[in-house]
């Protein structure tokens, strides 16, 4: 399986899987990619109480003859699952909790607005549990935009609209029928209104990008939301930055969009800069930038995005940088970080100045379930001058070079760190390396295995220097049973392709399985 791409605005955006709104706790991996030990099924749910056996009998009746205890009267149409009134009924059982017309139901059973009519917090179906449950995905939400970090849908009546292609935007109110011109206008009409409620902006695509800077206030949430399919919302600054979040909202969702540099160019200049608060990046690129994005203190969640720039994909000073199933490539470097990150189920390739991640001084990298690849000249792969580093089931050909330095500690299991013919390759005495194939340092901890640059043809689909590469492995090579899944560790690979689920057993070791 691999990824399955949609153009934006002349890019691509990666779409699949659903967005983690709470990555705390579980860093490593999203809740459908982290095993939970033996007794978690293989889709992440934990399975509830056996249903009572159908054999055994039912409750006494009450002193009034049948009282009230879940059973009907067998002769009666409504079945043994009878009830009464409409959603949740403590006389159904734990499998079918809403009752609905007469009968115990799970959710999917319920008129497709029932959820969010039930509690606001919980306004969709998950089908896979059968319960009522937060949102994860803007389009699982009739309103179009969900607010992650509750769960809760962004309210119907706190929308508006934008369209730079309506005849009548000049004059437009907002709503649906009479858009607006620019997402600057609608975000300064949020910015006025009183209170804290969370709004959104829906954007039409269009073949003209909307200019200005987007600055939201400082006291509520707010989502700009662009078009799933067809032409995409370019967004393009006016000044220094196109998404100004410098002690701003506390919440931005951002999703469906294709992000552009400031129109000014200026040195130093950011599609998105990130001071404050939780925002929240999903299906869309960051593209024709000085830097992707400028993080000094948020915490900026990405998922199913492309970063390409003409500088730094991301540069870090502070703060955290979650990224799921993200692409970085074809920028000068991908990473250059002081602060947090953890990339997972993603790609850093093809970066052709200053390379792949470059860790510093307070900074931490987590790379789960990941590539990096085809990363050149200052940085080949992954250099830590500071900070840590912890590499888990993923694959980098280049170097991991932490340049001899006191810093660390570092670990790489259950992965691949090898050179590419000129370059270094496992470069780290400091780290703690297990159950990995590496071309240097398998005494650096147990289960290593040695390979060299002239094994890669045995090893990868298409293992060459330039664009257009395929690090992934083919069945039965070298890295076959080398890795050694632990709890915890991700239960899928980096194209969603299943990996073993009993903590102890042998795996495949890099970011695939064939």
């Amino acid at each position: 399986m691999r990824f399955a791409w949609v153009v934006l605005g002349g890019a691509c955006a990666i779409l699949s899987g659903c967005f983690d709104p709470d990555p705390g706790g579980a860093e490593t991996d999203d809740a459908s990619d982290t095993s939970a030990g033996e007794s978690a099924t293989p889709g992440g749910t934990t399975l509830g109480d056996t249903p009572t056996d159908e054999t055994s009998s039912p409750p006494a009746a009450t002193e009034g003859g049948t009282g009230d205890t879940g059973t009907t009267d067998p002769d009666t149409t409504e079945g043994p699952s009878g009830c009464a009134g409409e959603g949740l009924d403590p006389s159904c059982d734990e499998a079918t909790p809403y009752c609905q017309d007469g009968t115990c139901v799970d959710c999917t059973g319920l008129p497709a607005d029932a959820c969010i009519g039930f509690d606001s917090a919980t306004p969709v179906c998950d089908a896979d549990a059968g319960v009522c449950a937060g949102c994860t995905e803007h389009d699982q939400c009739v309103t179009g935009a969900c607010r992650f970090s509750t769960g809760e849908c962004f309210a119907e009546s706190n929308r508006l609209w934008v369209d730079n292609t309506f005849a009548g935007c000049a004059a437009g109110v907002g709503s649906e029928e009479s858009p607006m011109c620019t997402v600057e206008q609608a975000v300064q009409v949020i910015n006025a209104q009183i209170g804290m409620d969370p709004w959104a902006v829906f954007v039409a695509g269009s073949p003209n990008p909307y200019v200005g800077t987007i600055d939201p206030s400082n006291n509520r949430p707010i989502a700009v939301v662009g078009p799933s399919s067809g032409l995409s919302a370019i967004l393009v600054g006016d000044g220094n930055w196109t998404i100004d979040l410098w002690n701003q909202s506390p919440e931005t969702y951002l999703a469906n969009l294709t992000i552009e540099g400031a129109s000014d160019g200026q040195a130093g200049s950011a599609s998105i800069r990130c001071n404050t608060g939780v925002a929240y990046l999903t299906d869309s690129n960051l593209v024709n930038s000085i830097v992707g994005v400028n993080i000094n203190g948020c915490s900026l969640h990405m998922r199913r995005s492309l970063v390409s720039t003409g500088g730094w994909g991301v540069q870090q000073s502070g703060g955290e940088l979650f990224a799921d199933e993200t692409v970085f490539e074809n920028s000068s470097g991908a990473i250059e970080s002081g602060g947090s990150v953890t990339l997972r189920r993603s790609y850093v390739r093809d970066h052709w100045v200053d390379g792949g991640i470059h860790i510093t001084d307070g900074g931490d990298l987590t790379l789960v379930n990941s590539m990096v690849y085809n990363n050149n000249y200052v940085n080949r792969g992954i250099m830590a001058s500071g900070g840590t580093v912890d590499i888990v089931g993923s694959t980098v050909i280049g170097n991991f070079d932490c340049l001899d330095t006191a810093v660390g500690p570092h670990s790489v299991r259950s992965s691949i760190v090898m050179n590419h013919f000129d370059v270094g390759g496992m470069a780290c005495a400091n780290a703690t390396v297990d159950d990995s194939l590496v071309n240097d340092g398998v005494a650096l901890g147990a289960g290593n295995v040695p390979v060299e640059a002239a094994d890669m043809g045995s090893i990868f689909v298409d293992p060459n220097q330039g664009m257009g590469s395929d690090w992934h492995v083919l069945p039965g090579s070298l890295p076959e049973g080398v890795a050694v899944h632990l709890e915890g560790d991700p239960r899928v690979d980096i194209d969603g392709d299943p990996r073993p689920q009993r903590p102890g057993a042998a795996d495949y070791a890099g970011a695939d399985v064939p």
